[in-house]
């Protein structure tokens, strides 16, 4: 009967704690962790739908409401199609590393 006493008494200690175990664990656990199941919140708050532009209120799919909306012409386009580089070499870079390594864009062409 003694011995029967102390396995309830031990079990009894060894429950507390682990309960003990658990409180300190969730209490200090890392917040900036997100669990799993808060991913939802975490990612967006809202629901967005990505097709509507909200300043103009027109349906971004629609291109002719889009072009009729804006002055669309091409001609106010400057289209490059590459460059001369300072040292005389071509380079078909249109962008800002075009002749990075030949001294520059001299000019560009159109």
């Amino acid at each position: 009967m003694k011995g029967c006493l102390q396995i309830i008494f031990s079990s009894i200690i060894l429950l507390l704690f682990c309960l003990f175990m658990a409180i300190v664990t969730s209490l200090f656990q890392n917040k900036n962790e997100p669990n799993k199941s808060d991913n939802k919140v975490l990612e967006s708050n809202y629901e967005i739908d990505k097709s509507i532009d909200f300043k103009n209120n027109y349906d971004v799919n629609d291109i002719e409401t889009i072009r009729n909306n804006y002055d669309y012409n091409e001609t106010n386009f400057n289209y490059r199609s590459g460059a001369i580089c300072n040292d005389g070499t071509q380079s078909s870079a249109t962008g800002r590393g075009a002749c990075s390594h030949h001294g520059g864009v001299a000019y560009w062409l159109n």
